[in-house]
């Protein structure tokens, strides 16, 4: 813990842009739980990323299935494949890799076929993402303009981006409510370590050298859980 403290991973009250808390296991366990996103928001199969939810058919749990095996096999292709499926400090463009994948896996056929890998600077390295502002919409075949930002606020994409914000916020509440403690449980006991100053003794009365290092590497975790515990709280809360 000391080790990272002093490059900057537990920084108390700063934004640290290393700092990442991985959400989803792979590209596997992302697309559960957007097949149960959709499950229960009751979306069709072919308009999950219009603004709409109408009841599913007989053939649509089979129908996501199967559209749903066929964008894992474009996900784990990704020149990103391997990068963590996390959430950052930040604005969530910091996120977009993430986020991409999941508007990906949301997205109907013809807004997923407009979808393209190109660099995030935000990201630090090329992500999956939904075209320029007015440079296509489904049904059209031309390449979007490099070097642009993508479309965020305005149209399907940002229904999409919503929706995949959503699916992020469902799991980060689950590891929250998992969690043997809440966020202000831990700043209680972290205050509590901080304002005991005293050197820890054994049964002879006598400063233990290992007991010393536990009790001041102690706060750095408990600091290091709270800062993951704080950012999935941020991103439990859909805007």
């Amino acid at each position: 813990m000391e080790l990272l403290s002093a490059y900057g991973f537990v920084l108390p009250g700063a934004l640290n842009e290393a700092d990442y808390v991985e959400v989803f296991d792979d590209f596997d366990d992302l697309a559960e739980a957007v097949k149960t996103f959709m499950a229960e928001k009751e979306l069709d199969v072919g308009n999950a990323g219009e603004d709409t939810a109408v009841r599913g058919r007989s053939d649509d749990s089979a129908a996501l299935v199967e559209q749903l095996a066929a964008r894992l096999s474009v996900l784990k292709e990704l020149d990103a494949s391997a990068a963590p499926l996390a959430i950052r400090p930040g604005a969530p463009e910091a996120s977009a890799h993430l986020l991409g994948c999941a508007a990906y896996l949301l997205a109907s056929e013809d807004q997923a076929s407009l979808f393209e890998e190109s660099f995030s600077p935000a990201a630090g390295h090329f992500i999956l993402q939904t075209p320029i502002l007015g440079m296509k919409e489904p049904g059209e075949t031309s390449s979007s303009a490099q070097g642009q930002r993508p479309l965020i606020g305005e149209g399907w994409p940002a229904l999409l981006e919503k929706r995949a914000r959503a699916v992020v916020a469902t799991r980060c509440r689950q590891r929250l409510e998992s969690a043997p403690t809440t966020v202000a449980e831990d700043e209680a006991i972290l205050a509590n370590m901080l304002r005991s100053k005293l050197p820890s003794t054994d049964s002879s009365g006598y400063s233990s050298d290992g007991q010393e290092t536990a009790r001041r590497r102690a706060p750095l975790a408990l600091e290091y859980r709270l800062n993951i515990k704080r950012l999935l709280g941020k991103w439990s809360e859909v805007p």
